[in-house]
């Protein structure tokens, strides 16, 4: 520096690019801000807009919950692998769920307690009697004996 002469630099690629960026970012963020600073039920209204179009998807959403749709891929040779060993070797334990409620006080109470390991013993005697019928339809059996014999006082 000679005597408070200020030299300028040129910018290098880097710089270029960045200041490129930079000004397009500002460029269109003053846009964007102007717009919403003058017009804020517009920008309001148009973000509801935008949301409840993206939210259309929502509506063709199916879960899915069972494990061979989740865990084997579709269409592939695993698949059929899977329904080749399913016929060979059918699924012997099936896992069945009953959730009891009580309709008066809690559920671990001894009355309630009692009346569950009632039904438990009942569903026992109805699987075995009914060895050749699937599990799921002795549980719809004893639903039926649940509704008619057993109530939670």
């Amino acid at each position: 520096m000679n005597g408070g002469e200020v030299t300028k630099r040129r910018p290098n690629v880097f710089g270029k690019a960045a200041n490129a960026v930079d000004g397009f970012f500002a460029k269109h963020f003053y846009r964007i801000g102007l717009f919403v600073g003058t017009r804020p039920c517009t920008s309001i209204g148009l973000t509801m807009l935008f949301i409840l179009v993206c939210m259309g998807g929502f509506s063709q959403l199916k879960a899915e919950s069972r494990g061979d749709k989740l865990w084997i891929p579709q269409g592939t040779v695993a698949q059929d692998d899977q329904a080749s060993f399913n016929s060979y070797f059918p699924p012997l334990s099936r896992m069945e769920m009953v959730m009891l409620e009580a309709k008066s006080g809690s559920m671990v109470d001894k009355k309630a307690l009692i009346a569950a390991m009632k039904l438990f013993k009942e569903l026992e005697v109805l699987k075995r009697a009914t060895t050749r019928l699937p599990l799921f339809a002795s549980l719809s059996q004893a639903m039926d004996i649940l509704a008619l014999s057993i109530r939670f006082s």
